[in-house]
């Protein structure tokens, strides 16, 4: 350990003394601080960027399309994307590359001249925006390994608060500017991803090039990269299967609640609720290092999510949609926190980075595909499309199961 500890001291051109002193108070900011950039896009982006599309003239087949495309293209391209971080650059150089490439990319996007060039523009710009994510999951459960007394739920929280607080201003924003400065400002987010990334201290090392010789447990018995275990994609799927059942409820949840007559500022109140007692579950339990508790974690969310979309299909009035969206608690919040710590018990040391891009991809691409399935259930089945997302988190949860038991 102190072996290693000199490594990363030296990378980081500090001495031991300096690297072992360094302030616990600056870590726990900077990985906030990571946490809150990563997300606060996202609350002006998912509901903001249609509406710029759509005042470019284009058709609703046309914005399906460009909003849809990342997500397939983030499936098969992410991991590989944040694989570069296991061998060939620091998770923390990496994160700058692609909040600096984002941010142009938003920059140029209102200057695209049709459809074709836009839709690439977008796709590319998009790819590289949603890597942040599971790249800030990456430096932060790394933290989490080295120091004990860090709680990963008390890191993330950010972000979801990131979200809500960006989110509510937005509104405002677009009210009183008007929706075409969404590129820009989208920019800006994306290059202050940057500057976060090159104000950090954590991050710095490769994890093939400076865990290699003190963790021999990281390779293969022919001194390879370890691979990835089979029952780790049984569980990436499985866990992909329960977060796609939100699917109708993303989608489709306020347009199905103003044809239950609720109105458009419950609405607001009830979306803001379930991001609540997200961040509650967050703080208080924080996440687990213990498999056990982590796996259990999984089958209260992935239950909570059946009972959800059962009692949602029967069509309650506000009330009892709000609280309904306590289970948000459970069913989103206790079960990302579950998964998380699994993935990272089972990922190989070396291979954590593309594990991780691995674990958000395959909840993008499963997600995508049931929302697509979700459009024609809503239309032929209205309220009672919620009773269509309850086999997907079924199926996730037996999956969950087998893969915790196959060795």
């Amino acid at each position: 350990m102190n072996h290693l500890l000199r490594q990363i001291a030296a990378y980081q051109w500090l001495s031991l003394d300096e690297f072992v002193t360094l302030s616990h108070n600056r870590l726990v900011l900077e990985l906030s601080v990571l946490s809150a950039t990563s997300f606060a896009m996202l609350g002006l982006h998912q509901p903001f960027f249609p509406i710029w599309l759509a005042t470019r003239g284009l058709s609703a087949e046309q914005i399906g399309l460009i909003l849809s495309v990342p997500i397939f293209l983030r499936a098969f391209v992410g991991p590989w994307i944040t694989g570069l971080a296991d061998r060939y650059i620091a998770p923390r150089h990496l994160l700058a590359v692609v909040g600096g490439l984002a941010g142009c990319g938003w920059l140029v996007m209102p200057f695209s001249p049709d459809f074709p060039v836009l839709l690439g523009v977008v796709t590319l710009t998009v790819t590289m925006m949603l890597a942040p994510i599971p790249l800030g999951d990456v430096i932060t459960l790394d933290a989490l390994r080295d120091n004990p007394v860090l709680v990963y739920g008390r890191l993330r929280v950010w972000g979801s608060i990131a979200f809500m607080l960006v989110t509510l201003l937005a509104g405002l924003m677009v009210s009183w500017l008007d929706v075409a400065v969404v590129p820009a400002v989208m920019a800006v987010f994306c290059f202050g991803t940057t500057a976060v990334a090159l104000w950090m201290r954590t991050g710095m090392f490769i994890p093939a090039r400076h865990l290699k010789p003190v963790a021999a447990e990281a390779d293969g018995p022919d001194g390879s990269v370890a691979p990835v275990p089979k029952r780790l994609y049984l569980f990436l799927l499985g866990t992909g299967l329960v977060g796609s059942s939100n699917a109708v409820l993303n989608g489709f949840g306020p347009v199905l609640w103003v044809q239950q007559g609720i109105l458009s500022w419950q609405i607001g109140v009830l979306t803001a609720f379930s991001v609540v007692v997200e961040i509650v579950v967050f703080w208080r339990l924080g996440g687990s290092r213990d498999v056990g508790k982590a796996y259990r974690y999984l089958m209260i969310g992935g239950a909570a999510a059946i009972v959800r979309w059962l009692l949602m299909g029967l069509a309650p009035d506000v009330i009892g949609i709000g609280i309904l969206q306590t289970l948000h608690a459970l069913s989103f919040a206790l079960f990302h926190l579950g998964a998380l710590a699994m993935v990272a018990a089972l990922a190989p040391v070396a291979r954590r980075a593309h594990v991780q891009g691995l674990f958000s991809a395959a909840s993008a691409l499963m997600f995508a595909l049931v929302t697509v399935l979700a459009g024609p259930l809503v239309q032929a089945w209205g309220i009672k499309a919620y009773f269509g997302m309850i086999p997907f988190a079924v199926a996730g949860l037996l999956l969950i199961m087998l893969s915790h038991h196959k060795r």
